[in-house]
Parts: C-alpha cells; sequence; structure tokens
C-alpha cells in the first residue's frame, strides 16, 4: 500500500486534553505507515493548537486548520474529510481511541477490496480487550443496501467507526444534511442510493471510546435519538424499503441501550427525563424502544429529588461503570 491511500480526519473543538490522548494513540499507529493526520479545529479556545503543535514536532505528516469562527460539528466533518486526498479517509472521534492492529486489518481490506466505504466494530475497552457492540453480524461485503441499512445502520452512527472512500466524500451529498445530528451517516446512504456500491464490514472491535463523562447530547438523547432520528432515517431515498428504515431505527435504540431499561435509568438519575419529556416523545417510544410503554411512564412521574441528579451528575463515571457490571 502506498503512503497516500489512508489518512486520519481529526475533527476537534474545545477538547485538547482528548484531543492529546488521541494524537498519542493516532502517531503510534500513523508512524509505521507514513499515515497523514488532518485535524480540522472548530474555533476552539482552549490549548488545541498547542497540543497540536506538540505532535507536529515529532509527527510532521500533521496538518492543522483553524476555523476563524465555529462552523457547526456538521461543517467540520465535511471540512476535515476533503483536508485529505488520499484514498480513503478515516473519521476519528477525539475522544477514541485506535486498537493497536486497527491500521493493519483496515490497509488488507483496501488492498483487496476497495469498498465504497469501511464500517469497523468498535464498543468499550474491558479487560479482555473491547467489547463490541454489534454481536451477531459476520465479517465481509454487505452489497445490499437494505440490509446493510437493517443490520448495520444503527451502528454508523459512530463516527471513528467510518472510513470513507474518496469518491463518496467527493460525491456526498453533505450540505443536504448539515445541522441534522446524523450527517456521518445520511450521506452514506444517501450517496448509497445513487451508486450500488459495496460497503465492508470489519467485525473485529478496532475502536473504543474513553469518554467516560455525561455526553453532551444527553440532556437531548430523546429529541436527537427519538424525533430526529426516526425522521432522519425514514427521510432517506425511496430505494430504502419501510421496513429497513423502521429496524434501523428500532435496532438503534435497543442495541445502543440508551432506550433500554439502564439507559432509561441514567437519563432519570441525571434528571434528563421526566413527565414533560414523556408528553412530548411519547408517541416514538414503540418505534426506538423494546419496553412497555406503562415503563416510559412510571417512570416519568416517579419523583426525582433535585439533589440526586447532582450528586449522579458528580459521580457520573464512576456510577455509570457500576451501572454497566450490574445492569
Amino acid at each position: 500500500m502506498s503512503e497516500a491511500e489512508l489518512a486520519f480526519c481529526v475533527p476537534t473543538y474545545n477538547r485538547a486534553a482528548y484531543l492529546d490522548a488521541c494524537l498519542e494513540n493516532l502517531v503510534s499507529q500513523a508512524r509505521k505507515f507514513q499515515i497523514p493526520i488532518y485535524i480540522s479545529d472548530n474555533a476552539s479556545t482552549d490549548d488545541t493548537s498547542l497540543v497540536v503543535a506538540k505532535y507536529q514536532a515529532i509527527y510532521p505528516l500533521i496538518s492543522y486548520e483553524k476555523n476563524n469562527d465555529n462552523i457547526g460539528p456538521d461543517r467540520n466533518f465535511e471540512k476535515v474529510l476533503k483536508m485529505s486526498s488520499t484514498a480513503y479517509a478515516w473519521l476519528c472521534s477525539d475522544d477514541d481511541r485506535l486498537a493497536p492492529e486497527a491500521v493493519e486489518e483496515v490497509m488488507k481490506i483496501i488492498q483487496a477490496r476497495q469498498p465504497a466505504m469501511i464500517v469497523v466494530n468498535g464498543g468499550r475497552k474491558e479487560r479482555r480487550g473491547i467489547n463490541g457492540r454489534v454481536k451477531t453480524l459476520a465479517a465481509g461485503e454487505l452489497t445490499d443496501r437494505n440490509e446493510l441499512l437493517a443490520k448495520l445502520g444503527w451502528h454508523m452512527t459512530w463516527l471513528s467507526c467510518l472510513i470513507f472512500s474518496r469518491q463518496l466524500i467527493s460525491q456526498g451529498n453533505f450540505a443536504r444534511y448539515y445541522q441534522t445530528n446524523f450527517l456521518q451517516f445520511s450521506v452514506v446512504f444517501d450517496y448509497l442510493a445513487r451508486a450500488v456500491e459495496p460497503v465492508y464490514y470489519v467485525a473485529k472491535p478496532l475502536v473504543n471510546n474513553a469518554n467516560f463523562s455525561v455526553p453532551a447530547w444527553y440532556q437531548e438523547a430523546f429529541a436527537i435519538f427519538g424525533r430526529k432520528w426516526h425522521d432522519q432515517v425514514m427521510a432517506l431515498p425511496e430505494v430504502y424499503s419501510q421496513t429497513a428504515k423502521k429496524a434501523c431505527i428500532k435496532v438503534h435504540g435497543v442495541k445502543s441501550r440508551l432506550f433500554g431499561f439502564k439507559g432509561l435509568i441514567i437519563s432519570k438519575l441525571l434528571g434528563y427525563y421526566n413527565y414533560s419529556i414523556y408528553a412530548e416523545y411519547s408517541r416514538y417510544f414503540a418505534m426506538i424502544s423494546d419496553l412497555p410503554k406503562w415503563f416510559f411512564f412510571l417512570l416519568a412521574v416517579i419523583p426525582l429529588p433535585p439533589f440526586v441528579a447532582k450528586i449522579f451528575k458528580a459521580n457520573y463515571e464512576r456510577l455509570y461503570k457500576m451501572m454497566l457490571r450490574l445492569v
């Protein structure tokens, strides 16, 4: 493989500490294969530029651009992908880490297959390695668009599990999906609706998330992964069947566990789920969860003293890890 066939593309904003650890991880793998790293800084006000300079001093194949103004995450994702000129671009979130064998695994696929997109499995890192969140899908090419949407679409919301081909980047309709929360997902399926090309799935978990803090989107989980997720998937081109779309919507809520028992309890303890949320989003519950509607209602009306949410937020990482083991 030539040195111009794969790049790491990192969008970032005000997360210098995460970016530091991210670049340490990426440089350790990039150096062996002379892989370029592109960073698009969305007008950070912290020490992001200093962190980048530190790694540029030891690895010159890092290109860094800082936006004058915050252009939003979707446009920043597009920008960093288009900063690269390689045959494939791996979109990497700054709070995710690649397994030591990740690059070699992906390079083998690029050499042998040249798919439109590579999707890798990922999950939380445990004692025995990364516990991949996709459990039952075998590795290989997926050529049926509806099968891809139904079986893997839910997982393709995860930035760092997506490796884009140059053709997809150049022909993808990014502008259509600005401010949707799911640009990285929608651009791919929009492209595949127009171009029948294979997507290769890597079943071996190659990405793990290193962030145990309260996600920035958690307060809006029902708006983003309830209403917006439903509406975005259902708005995909008509070449995708209603059955595949509905399966994709449901599987995300179930397999991500966001709207399972544990996920709902976490939302409640954070103070992000109450009766007003129930009333606004109840019509989506059957489409995003396997839990009965009465459970949503019961959890919504149970009072939560404000101090409980305060304590849970303050100890989120420790309590969240405990819940991962117990629930």
